[in-house]
């Protein structure tokens, strides 16, 4: 944009120069292709029509790990609302999977929220905690 703002275009890309905030669904794409590279595990960020009767539900990012999957939830901090998600994401009912083994509630690492979209795997993959909670698929939460 010729005033040097950045907007947001879809699914969370920056536009225009300089630094924004970024969306939470582009940090997803990032951390699905990082945990897509483990050998035997599949992860896809932020796809509609995966949710058996609810197909406008998109987990946000679905890992399939020897044709289990496991759901992970996202959100920048405070991360408020990251523990419904994880409630809500534990009970789907995933097409051709079923229930999900796990569903990891992940609160994402502050400096990917207004890093250039090259610089976010690698805040991820530098980061050395991350605050999460787990909801095992017989609903035990530890």
């Amino acid at each position: 944009m010729a005033d040097g703002r950045s907007r947001t275009g879809a699914r969370g890309r920056r536009q225009g120069g300089g630094r924004g905030r970024n969306r939470e669904e582009l940090v997803n794409i990032e951390m699905a292709a990082i945990l897509g590279r483990e050998r035997g595990w599949t992860a896809t960020p932020e796809r509609t029509g995966v949710v058996r009767g609810r197909a406008g539900r998109r987990p946000d990012i679905v890992v399939d790990v020897d044709g289990r999957a496991v759901i992970i939830e996202t959100e920048f901090p405070p991360a408020s609302g990251l523990e419904g998600d994880v409630a809500r994401a534990a009970e789907y009912n995933l097409q051709g999977r079923g229930r999900p083994v796990a569903t990891l509630g992940v609160v994402l690492p502050q400096e990917t929220t207004g890093c250039d979209r090259g610089e976010i795997a690698g805040h991820l993959l530098a980061c050395d905690s991350m605050r999460y909670c787990i909801v095992s698929g017989d609903g035990t939460r530890f």
